[in-house]
């Protein structure tokens, strides 16, 4: 919270792992490293469509480590990883 701001709150059924919202509408989500979420760093972006998204990181070289997965209603996320072995997250907001 000291650097992103808002208060960070541990997401129901995902044990060490919190999100935080820093304004309406934006916020992000951390975890530890090798248990509550991969050991690579992962940075995510907000995508208007994963589909979309997925298609145009596979034309470029990149290819898919998680398919389009639902989270309750707040949105749906994917990940792809970059020719160079960067992950990247993509979110697609479905909910409120």
């Amino acid at each position: 919270s000291a650097v992103a701001g808002g208060e960070p709150s541990e997401m129901p059924g995902m044990p060490d792992y919190w999100v935080f919202a820093t304004e309406e509408g934006h916020g992000g989500a951390i975890g530890i490293r090798g248990q509550s979420v991969g050991s690579v760093i992962r940075v995510y972006i907000t995508v208007d469509s994963l589909e979309d998204a997925i298609a145009a990181a596979e034309t470029n070289g990149g290819t898919v480590l998680v398919g389009p997965t639902q989270v309750g209603s707040m949105g749906r996320y994917a990940a792809v990883r970059d020719p160079e072995g960067s992950e990247v997250g993509l979110w697609e907001v479905t909910g409120a």
